[in-house]
């Protein structure tokens, strides 16, 4: 198991992980485990690909390989607890998400396995989650906002400003127009 998700303060990846073979009995085996990281910058040169060459599916199955990896052995389970400045030059204060690629060959079978998981990276002190109440479009619309750390615990809002950026698709998911929407009355109970 990894965390959910990672605080921008958190320099150490600390998580589980359990590898069974076909036969559901755990794996012993050898592999590597490859950690990177997501930035904003990555993510908007990704963006500005997709819009110059849309119709052109890609795949990031082997993004891993640009990555630092460590070797790793494994007995049906591995306990992960790894220094992610020191050893895979990440810093999560400059990342939006660390992404971990696990690979392992089964020494008796042979068999080998796959593990990919994206950890989100919390920016923000405060998570809000805008729920809506009640929507009807060109209407008087409704949204519950609820505050809270990171860690699920709720927090007290005060003196807060919304805004609402509604992304309008367009044929297969694309992004086709944007508009912002002005919140004009705004009350708490």
């Amino acid at each position: 198991m990894f965390p959910q998700f990672l605080l921008r303060t958190d320099k150490v990846l600390r998580g589980s992980i359990e590898m069974d073979n076909d036969a559901s009995e755990p794996i012993f085996g050898r592999g590597f485990i490859a950690i990177g990281q997501i930035t904003e910058q990555e993510v908007e040169r990704e963006m500005m690909k997709m819009e110059k060459e849309p119709r052109e599916e890609k795949t990031h199955t082997e993004e891993w390989r640009k990555w630092k990896s460590e070797k790793i052995e494994i007995a049906g389970r591995l306990e992960l607890n790894y220094d992610l400045v020191s050893l895979f030059n990440i810093d999560v204060t400059k990342a939006l998400a660390v992404q971990v690629y696990i690979q392992v060959t089964d020494l008796v079978s042979g068999q080998e396995r796959v593990i990919r998981q994206i950890i989100p990276v919390f920016t923000r002190d405060i998570m809000y989650d805008i729920r809506p109440l009640e929507f009807h479009a060109g209407m008087k619309n409704e949204f519950q906002v609820i505050a809270k750390r990171p860690d699920g615990k709720p927090i007290k809002m005060e003196n807060m400003i919304v805004t609402v950026r509604m992304m309008m698709g367009g044929e297969q998911g694309r992004r086709k127009d944007e508009k912002i929407v002005e919140i004009k009355d705004f009350y708490t109970r």
